[in-house]
C-alpha cells in the first residue's frame, strides 16, 4: 500500500475509534447508531474534560472536542471503519502539516483508486455496498 495513504487512512480510522470509544463512555450508549431509541438529541454536548460536542447526520456523526474534529459515516451493520473521499479530505485538511501531499483532491483520489485497483482497499461488504472503502483484510470495527 501506498505509505502517505496508508498512514492518512490509519490516523483518520484511529481518531474514529478514540473519539466514538469517549462519545460511547460519556453516551453511556453502546451502539451510537441507536441514539434515537435512547432519547439523545440529534445535537448536543456531553459533559467531561474538554466538553465533548456531538451532531449526528444521515448515517453518520461528527464529534468535536475544543479544536480536535472528525466526521463519519457508519457502514453496513454498524461499522465504523469505512472511509471516502470525502471524509478523508475533510480530515487531510484539518492537518495539512501531517499530510501535505493530499491537500490536492485529485492526489488522494489518485491514491485510492491506485489502492482499490490493487485490492488493498475494497468497496462495501458481505455484498452490501455502503458506499465506504475499506481496508482489506482488516477485521470490521462496528460502532
Amino acid at each position: 500500500m501506498e505509505a502517505r495513504f496508508d498512514a492518512l487512512v490509519r490516523a483518520y480510522q484511529a481518531v474514529v475509534q478514540e473519539m466514538l470509544a469517549d462519545f460511547r463512555a460519556r453516551s453511556g450508549l453502546a451502539d451510537p447508531a441507536r441514539w434515537r431509541d435512547a432519547g439523545l438529541p440529534r445535537v448536543g454536548t456531553l459533559p467531561g474534560r474538554p466538553p465533548l460536542e456531538y451532531e449526528f447526520h444521515g448515517v453518520g456523526l461528527r464529534l468535536r472536542r475544543w479544536r480536535e474534529e472528525v466526521d463519519f459515516d457508519f457502514g453496513h451493520g454498524g461499522r465504523s471503519d469505512g472511509f471516502d473521499l470525502w471524509h478523508l479530505r475533510a480530515f487531510a485538511q484539518a492537518a495539512p502539516d501531517a499530510f501535505p501531499e493530499f491537500r490536492d483532491p485529485h492526489e488522494l483520489e489518485r491514491a485510492l483508486l491506485l489502492e482499490v485497483a490493487a485490492g488493498r482497499v475494497v468497496r462495501g461488504t458481505h455484498g452490501h455496498d455502503d458506499g465506504l472503502y475499506y481496508l482489506a483484510g482488516r477485521p470490521a470495527a462496528t460502532a
